[in-house]
């Protein structure tokens, strides 16, 4: 009997390990840019992780270069900075490029 219950958690167990997304609290948006946190990464591959924003995880799978490691990873953020970012239609920000409103 134990190992039938051992083996119900071993079938049922991966399948349940990945959590379902959530979606973002109302009024605001999920947009993705690329982390190299606890990986080895060139300063290159810093910066632009660093600068760069993307409207889709598809838009963030955009390595720097072959060896670039990068993970993709969510971010939430207002509906005011969605529209400033991506009201134009683009799918990918530099922050660098952005000028502040005063």
């Amino acid at each position: 009997m134990a190992g039938a219950a051992a083996a119900g958690l071993c079938v049922a167990g991966p399948a349940e390990a990945v959590p379902a997304p959530h979606p973002p609290p109302q009024g605001r948006h999920v947009v993705y840019r690329r982390s190299s946190h606890g990986r080895r990464a060139s300063r290159a591959v810093k910066i632009r992780n660093a600068n760069l924003r993307y409207k889709t995880k598809h838009a963030a799978d955009d390595p720097a270069h072959p060896g670039d490691t990068s993970r993709i990873v969510p971010i939430d953020i207002s509906q005011e900075t969605f529209s400033r970012w991506f009201g134009q239609g683009a799918h990918v920000v530099d922050l660098r490029k952005l000028h502040a409103r005063r």
